[in-house]
């Protein structure tokens, strides 16, 4: 696990971006997280279920903008299940740099959104035995997001995300 978070980190850019030399002030420039989820959180029964909801990048942004202006922050790690949101993020916020995990499974455009939640999915392939491989990776991958995320200078997300949840409890214990 640590190998796979430490390649992870070096093909963000992650690595990089931590340690980035100065800028003329004298510090580096902090580095954003931010942790949108959208996928089985939005599915209909599920935000119905959970009260949960799916809100688009620039509502994140807006929290954001502030303090990165204020800092000069210009690099935000982008953890997301969402091929919208990291399309979002490159075409309505070109002065950032957005860097996110490599292999993470991603929907919304060229992968269909999904029907179902996930736990209903976990179910299915533990009772049929077809997906389970798959499973495992999908939530080793959701381990490293968290891991990366919470090496961030700065959290930005939900507490109805079991994923930012661990991130900001992570951090906090760093």
């Amino acid at each position: 696990m640590r190998a796979r978070i430490r390649a992870a980190a070096r093909e963000s850019g992650l690595t990089a971006a931590l340690a980035a030399p100065p800028s003329s002030a004298g510090h580096r420039r902090p580095v954003i997280g931010i942790h949108v989820r959208h996928g089985d959180a939005c599915v209909k029964s599920e935000a119905a279920r959970t009260v949960r909801t799916c809100e688009p990048l620039s509502v994140y942004m807006e929290a954001v903008r502030p303090y990165a202006e204020a800092v000069g922050a210009r690099t935000i790690f982008l953890a997301t299940d969402s091929e919208v949101v990291i399309a979002d993020g490159a075409r309505l916020y070109p002065q950032f740099t957005f860097i996110t995990s490599p292999n993470v499974s991603r929907t919304g455009v060229h992968n269909a959104a999904p029907t179902e939640i996930l736990d209903e999915l976990i179910k299915r392939r533990m009772r049929t035995g077809v997906g389970v491989a798959q499973t495992e990776d999908h939530a080793l991958s959701g381990v490293v997001d968290a891991m990366l995320l919470a090496r961030t200078d700065v959290l930005v997300g939900k507490f109805s995300s079991g994923l930012f949840h661990a991130a900001y409890a992570l951090a906090s214990a760093r």
